[in-house]
């Protein structure tokens, strides 16, 4: 199951390349649409990632982040309010640095996470 986690993060971080392309060759908020959800997406299959590697919970909860990515930028969209997509992205900076020194890492990767966040 992890290696889907891993195919979804690298195909999201190509979809974000056509999706900022788009978004910046007809710059309005319907073309952005297209360049968050695929950052979010990413940034959601990757906090999934971190928490699997390093709590064994990520697994289970990449689902539910993926989702509730997609949900923020969709509300965004309808309500021009970026709360829950501040949310979405500003919780794992957050957060993931703890993840990072309270858990041990299953594999020896965990500065390379370190230098990401920063």
């Amino acid at each position: 199951y992890i290696q889907l986690a891993w195919a979804f993060v690298f195909f999201s971080i190509v979809t974000v390349g056509f999706g900022s392309g788009y978004y910046h060759w007809k710059p309005s908020n319907a073309t952005l649409v297209w360049d968050r959800l695929p950052m979010t997406l990413a940034f959601t299959s990757m906090t999934a990632i971190i928490m699997q590697e390093h709590a064994g919970v990520g697994v289970v909860l990449l689902p539910a982040l993926v989702v509730l990515g997609i949900w923020s930028v969709w509300y965004w969209a309808q309500t021009d309010d970026l709360r829950p997509y501040a949310f979405v992205q500003g919780v794992p900076m957050l957060t993931l640095p703890f993840f990072l020194a309270l858990f041990p890492a299953k594999y020896d990767g965990r500065l390379y996470y370190i230098f990401a966040l920063a």
